[in-house]
Order: C-alpha cells, then sequence, then structure tokens
C-alpha cells in the first residue's frame, strides 16, 4: 500500500488537531492542502484516519489480551497461596503440640492477612500520614493488625 500523503509530508499531528477542533473531513483536506500547496483528497484524510483505528483496534485488542492474562496469572498465584493456606489449617486442626498449633497459628493469619492484602480487603497495619488534601493541619490514620480469634479454636 502506498504512503498516504498526509504521512509522506509528516502532517500527521496537523491532521490530528484539526480533527480535535470538530472539522470535518473536507475541512481537513481543504485545509492541508492550502497549508502545503499540495493537493490532498478527502479520501486520503479519510484513509488516514481509518489507518489510525485499526492500528488503535488492534492495540487495545493486544493490551486486553495482555490484561486478561496478567489476571489469570494472579488469580491462579492466589488459588495456590489459598491451597497451601487450606493445607496449614488442616494441620493446625490435626495437631496436638501446642508449640506446634501456636506457631502455624500464627503463619496462617499472616497468610491470611497476605492473601486480604493483595486482594485490597484490609489496610497495611501501622501509622499513615496524610497532609495532601488539608492546610496547617495533619491527619494521622492508625491501622491496627487484625485481631480476629481463629476459627474453631475459641
Amino acid at each position: 500500500m502506498a504512503k498516504l500523503k498526509i504521512v509522506k509530508l509528516n502532517l500527521e499531528s496537523r491532521a490530528q488537531d484539526l480533527k480535535t477542533e470538530g472539522k470535518s473531513l473536507n475541512e481537513i483536506a481543504t485545509i492541508l492542502s492550502t497549508e502545503t500547496k499540495q493537493h490532498i483528497s478527502k479520501s486520503n484524510v479519510y484513509r488516514y484516519f481509518e489507518s489510525n483505528e485499526s492500528v488503535k483496534a488492534i492495540a487495545i485488542e493486544k493490551r486486553e489480551s495482555l490484561q486478561s492474562k496478567i489476571i489469570e496469572t494472579e488469580v491462579e498465584t492466589i488459588n495456590r497461596r489459598l491451597k497451601s493456606i487450606d493445607h496449614l489449617w488442616n494441620k493446625i486442626q490435626a495437631s496436638e503440640d501446642l508449640h506446634e498449633i501456636a506457631y502455624a497459628t500464627k503463619v496462617y493469619n499472616e497468610s491470611i492477612d497476605g492473601v486480604a492484602k493483595e486482594l485490597g480487603k484490609f489496610p497495611t497495619p501501622g501509622i499513615h500520614i496524610d497532609n495532601s488534601k488539608t492546610e496547617n493541619t495533619v491527619n494521622v490514620v492508625l491501622h491496627l493488625p487484625r485481631k480476629d480469634p481463629l476459627p474453631g479454636k475459641v
């Protein structure tokens, strides 16, 4: 396919600006022809914008495909972590050694909190200072770690 005049004459940004201003294809062709003193037809302008739309559509499709793969990977990772947490829970229930139960419970709670944070359900424990929205004052938000009793061990 022959290179479009708009591309040959390096008028892409000017054509985009004119389109953004709401100019019609005829008006864009006329303005570009006047500015460059070369004939640029309405069909040339039309083909230029059509080719840009197809390139954008391909880029959007690739981006959506990549996002889908990222989400699938994240879901797989979380599922593996949940499976390992479930295995740890079964060990806690089966154990009779108090030290083992205490340690496994600590690891279990940390794992649950890690998954919850990954999913965005709980804020990170600690003090967070936010002074971006106020003048001459500081807002302090204190997030405390969970202290939920272990299910089934109360």
